[in-house]
């Protein structure tokens, strides 16, 4: 009874706020909301493919996310600007006698409250329509939340004050776009990209962690006036901003553990070293150990940090050195190369082509590119094409005459002796298996099952694929424990949250409120962990069940780890086929977890 006249009153309460002008005005916010990001997002797409070179080069993947980045900046400036106005500038939320300060709100309020809900929406449409491309199910949540929450706030016209708090968080939004498009754009290393990671740190710092213990401050000082809002708004003030800020904290962790201690920071010393002490700071690991250099700079020509005759380091840490030949070298920023600090180091090829460049044609230098060399580039390109037209039909094996049908339609022989010679070589070079009058198109298959019904090993006792095999294999137990460690602490750590919500709700139910109020939010939170179950389900295709939680827990640490010890998992698979060892990888996480993993499980994401 107690629950049903809250929502009664809550109802009264909204239905008293909701004017047919201001259902209008919300109305229509939200609509400019919608066009304001159709609008940004196309023009993203012209301004940039008119002044930035490297947005052409982008994929149709990149350039979706680079337009939906665009007004995802704009909005967050336009509503982190109206936030501050109104928390800094504006009376409107000065606490005073003139009413309660949960209570008011202006006509420009709920424009941005309108437009802001206009954008989530419509990225929300979009993360949805192109899932997973533009974030994954975290970012479903969030906006799901926000738009849930600014649309309560607006339509009771409580609470705008936190709902304007949580909308001040998006000022971090333009670092983190910035972040990503220097990313894509080759800058990573710039002196731009690192001052964005400062500037980023600190403005989640404060915008997204200590304006949150600020929000939560003031509803505690607050809480008589808080608990006059109607009770779905209530406890959704008490809910959705811890969910929240534990997303923030967790943004946070991954941003700060990405500057040290070789992140950020790094580069941050690096920069200093080089540009203001003109000193060139090194990483490198001899006999399993990591030291630090530094090296005089010798020279500076147009920003540009040039030393000749300088090896590349045998051990590069970090990708971006500084020694360049004066081929390679040359001032500026360039899409889809390294930049650091002005100094332009390209990818390997790049330098192997510097280094050649004025070579000329035919053979060249030991390093140029030859006549037959070239010749045979050709042949393997005309080798794709004739597997590409083989594959249309998705076949196994095919006649020997249909392949030499197929060489004579790509135009790689002109007569069937041509053909037949060209078949031969693809044969030796193991890129098709001829057999009699068949030809099978995948070599690997039949091999895997020659292997596969030989039961004896092929190798001697004291091959020393054995040794490797074992050590990978300690290794590899080693990471498993691990693996295993870090999944108890997460499963014991959601067991302490259940107990912790179970004493929160024996509190509220005999000492805060009744059994009356508790019983409908009981049943909304279990029914919200079915609908949150079925959304795992339905953009993961796989089962909500706890084993299948504990599987994809381990994995995720497990692949952290192997890349944190620098662990070829390839490697130890390969040796594994090849020892014919009776160890299967997956034997000691069955008997740990009491799941069954498959291998190709350890090497990709699901």
């Amino acid at each position: 009874m107690m629950w049903v006249m809250g929502i009664g009153a809550g109802l009264m309460s909204i239905a008293g706020h909701a004017t047919p002008i201001r259902e209008l005005h919300w109305l229509s916010s939200v609509f400019v909301g919608i066009l304001m990001c159709k609008i940004v997002y196309d023009l993203t797409g012209v301004i940039s493919s008119s002044f930035f070179k490297g947005y052409n080069k982008l994929n149709k993947k990149e350039k979706l996310e680079w337009n939906n980045r665009g007004f995802s900046t704009f909005h967050a400036i336009v509503v982190a600007a109206g936030s501050l106005y109104f928390l800094l500038v504006s009376d409107l939320f000065v606490d005073t006698q003139d009413g309660l300060i949960i209570s008011k709100s202006s006509t420009l309020s709920d424009t941005i409250l309108g437009v802001s809900i206009g954008y989530f929406l419509s990225d929300l449409a979009m993360i949805i329509y192109h899932f997973p491309a533009l974030g994954g199910l975290e970012y479903i949540i969030h906006h799901g939340l926000s738009a849930y929450s600014i649309t309560l706030s607006l339509l009771s016209g409580q609470a705008q004050i936190y709902i304007l708090m949580v909308l001040f968080t998006e000022s971090t939004t333009p670092f983190v776009n910035l972040r990503w498009c220097l990313d894509v754009a080759g800058l990573k290393n710039s002196k731009l990209y690192i001052y964005n990671g400062v500037a980023l740190f600190f403005g989640w710092l404060v915008a997204r962690i200590i304006l949150f213990v600020f929000y939560f401050y003031h509803m505690f000082i607050h809480f008589d006036q808080v608990k006059k809002v109607f009770p779905l708004g209530f406890y959704s003030l008490i809910t959705v901003p811890p969910v929240l800020s534990l997303m923030n904290l967790f943004w946070f962790w991954k941003i700060a553990r990405g500057m040290c201690p070789f992140g950020l920071g790094m580069e941050l010393v690096k920069f200093v070293c080089q540009r203001l002490l003109r000193f060139e700071i090194r990483l490198t690991l001899d006999k399993g150990r990591w030291f630090l250099k530094l090296k005089r700079v010798k020279n500076r020509d147009l920003g540009v940090i040039v030393e000749e005759n300088v090896e590349e380091s045998r051990y590069p840490f970090v990708e971006t050195g500084v020694q360049v030949d004066r081929a390679a070298a040359r001032p500026g920023p360039t899409f889809g190369s390294f930049n650091y600090c002005g100094g332009f180091v390209g990818s390997s090829f790049h330098r192997h082509c510097s280094s050649t460049a004025g070579g000329g044609g035919g053979s060249g230098d030991e390093n140029g590119l030859t006549y037959a060399e070239a010749k045979r580039l050709m042949r393997l390109v005309n080798v794709e094409a004739l597997k590409e037209k083989l594959g249309v039909e998705d076949k196994e094996v095919i006649s020997y005459t249909e392949l030499l049908r197929a060489c004579e339609s790509i135009g790689v022989a002109k007569s069937s002796d041509e053909a037949a010679a060209f078949a031969r070589v693809l044969d030796e070079a193991g890129v098709v298996l001829l057999f009699r009058d068949k030809v099978y198109l995948h070599p690997d298959k039949v091999v895997d099952l020659v292997r596969k019904a030989v039961p004896l090993t092929l190798l001697p006792e004291d091959d020393p694929s054995k040794d490797e095999l074992k050590k990978l294999e300690e290794k590899k137990e080693e990471i498993d424990m691990l693996a295993h460690k870090q999944v108890r602490r997460i499963l014991w750590t959601g067991l302490g949250f259940s107990v912790l919500q179970v004493g929160l709700f024996f509190r509220l139910t005999f000492w805060e409120f009744s059994w009356d109020v508790m019983e409908p939010i009981a049943f909304f939170t279990t029914t919200t962990g079915i609908v949150i179950g079925y959304a795992y389900f339905l953009f993961t295709s796989r089962d909500p069940s706890y084993q299948d939680v504990l599987k994809r827990l381990f994995l995720s640490r497990q692949r952290k780890l192997i890349k944190k010890h620098n662990f070829d998992m390839q490697r130890f698979m390969e040796l594994q086929k090849k020892c014919k060892s009776t160890l299967d990888p997956c034997t000691s996480i069955k008997r740990r977890l009491g799941v069954e993993l498959e291998p190709e499980d350890l090497l990709h994401d699901r």
